[in-house]
């Protein structure tokens, strides 16, 4: 071996290696090599609380057949919606099943430093939080 040649660097060469691989998402088929028996869980043997959930586009009764269904107690919806939107969607939901859905809306956080903030004109978020039916 000759001692003019620069000493390559196993991890530079590593970390700089470039691949090219065409393979398409949509062309790979895994298979599972792991055999064991298998279980079907039809219902939970615990109630379940779904904690994290956005359902602005959902239809409340739907959601309800599918919950009946899978065995879920609870959904945690969070709209992405404010002001006015967000409180139709609160309600929307309140109403549908107020024991199964608990919404929560997204704040609206542009105008904080405005001394109403908390109290839009036609809304009155003080208002109708101390107006609202308890969840």
């Amino acid at each position: 071996m000759s001692e003019d040649l620069p000493r390559k660097d196993a991890f530079i060469e590593m970390v700089t290696a470039k691949a090219s691989v065409d393979l398409r998402l949509s062309d790979y088929h895994p298979r599972s090599m792991l055999v064991v028996p298998e279980h079907e869980v039809r219902r939970p043997r615990f109630p379940v609380i779904d904690y994290h959930n956005h359902l602005d586009a959902q239809d409340p009764q739907s959601v309800l057949r599918i919950m009946d269904e899978c065995g879920l107690e609870l959904i945690v919806n969070i709209t992405m919606r404010v002001g006015r939107e967000a409180f139709e969607m609160i309600r929307k939901y309140h109403t549908a099943a107020p024991k199964r859905f608990a919404t929560y809306g997204w704040m609206d956080w542009s105008d904080l430093q405005s001394p109403d903030s908390f109290e839009e004109p036609g809304i009155g978020w003080r208002n109708w939080w101390s107006t609202a039916p308890a969840v």
